[in-house]
């Protein structure tokens, strides 16, 4: 018998200081080895509960079970798992525990030992109440989330009717800027359309600046014509994308038709504009109207910057594939802040451009 309880017991080391109560008793329940934690919680000294009865050690209750189901049940079943049962110390209360137990038999199925482990009842219910307390934060935790669940569908939808509510007043600002747009081409036309008939009026005696000053009228009119039709285009500000209407282009000669209206802007600060070209520049495969709108735009803000009785240059120039048109003023420059932002100006998309095997223009 005590070689099949060292042939059981792999380390004894393991069933020393096991961290729950752990003995051996014979068939009719005397103790062959108790470890230390059983001796500690009887308040024995290590060794003392050998050939003790194991019924002995508990309370009247737990003999009588003993005696009438745990040894029958063992004997039946070969295991009982997790007995409630209380051990009697010689000093001090009661210690209740939960007690398994399984039955080792020989080749014929005889009993030659039984094995039993106990475990405190104190840390059970530890282990319970622990349990009970995750288990009521887990339920408390799946309601919170439930409710930020409703939180986020309200504000899942309060954005989708913020959404349909910038949809429709982005709609409603299209409109609007395609009335605006509309209801100024009338003027604009008008305006260019008198200049004309002014100009071409065999009957009317003008003086050449006169001339000039209508002819200068009717450009920016027809200008201005043109950016207008471009805000009547929607889709245009839908997609940011603007189609260029290229064709070749002899750009001094364009630059020359803007300037008398730049001109004249300068003359009320005694500013003279400037403009040349360094050596020769090819026909170029442009939108007129785009570049003439990018030049007046640079132009403008030079000679508005630039200090009364200072020079505005524009010069230009054929580099590789590329004409460079550079405009030059002795103003108050960029602040140095904000230079970073010029230089990331937005550009045209690529669908905006068209091919071609004529030179591109860079402003």
């Amino acid at each position: 018998m005590a070689a099949g309880v060292a042939a059981w017991e792999d380390h004894r080391e393991a069933f020393e200081d096991a961290p729950f109560g752990h003995l051996y008793t014979n068939p009719q329940g005397r103790i062959l080895r108790a470890n230390a934690k059983f001796h500690r919680w009887l308040g024995e000294q290590p060794g003392a509960l050998t050939s003790s009865c194991f019924a002995d050690l508990l309370s009247p209750g737990g003999r009588i079970f003993t005696e009438t189901h745990l040894w029958p049940l063992l004997r039946l079943s070969g295991y009982i798992h997790e007995v409630a049962l209380e051990l009697m110390p010689g000093v001090g209360p009661s210690l209740p525990v939960f007690v398994s137990a399984v039955e080792v038999r020989d080749a014929n199925g005889r009993p030659v030992f039984c094995r039993i482990a106990a475990t405190r009842g104190l840390h059970r219910r530890v282990f319970e109440r622990e349990l009970f307390a995750s288990k009521q934060q887990a339920e408390a935790t799946a309601i919170d989330l439930q409710q930020r669940h409703k939180e986020l569908a309200a504000l899942h939808q309060q954005l989708a009717a913020e959404k349909l509510r910038l949809v429709e007043l982005h709609q409603e600002k299209n409109r609007l800027l395609g009335m605006a747009a509309h209801d100024l081409r009338g003027p604009l036309g008008a305006i260019g359309s008198l200049a004309e008939l002014v100009m071409d009026d065999p009957a009317s005696r003008l003086s050449a600046e006169s001339r000039e000053f209508l002819t200068m009228a009717h450009q920016s009119s027809e200008q201005m014509l043109r950016l207008v039709n471009d805000l009547l285009d929607v889709s245009k500000i839908e997609s940011g994308i603007v189609r260029l209407n290229r064709q070749p282009t002899s750009l001094p000669d364009l630059v020359e038709t803007a300037l008398p209206v730049l001109r004249s802007l300068a003359q009320s600060k005694d500013i003279s504009v400037h403009f040349q070209t360094l050596g020769r520049v090819p026909v170029v495969n442009v939108d007129r109207g785009k570049v003439l709108q990018v030049l007046n735009n640079l132009l403008t803000n030079a000679i508005k910057f630039s200090y009364p009785g200072s020079p505005v240059e524009l010069t230009m120039e054929a580099t590789g594939a590329d004409v460079v048109m550079a405009v030059r003023d002795r103003g108050q420059g960029i602040p140095q802040s904000e230079i970073g932002n010029c230089s990331n100006r937005s550009k045209p998309p690529v669908s905006a451009v068209q091919p071609t095997n004529l030179p591109t223009a860079s402003v």
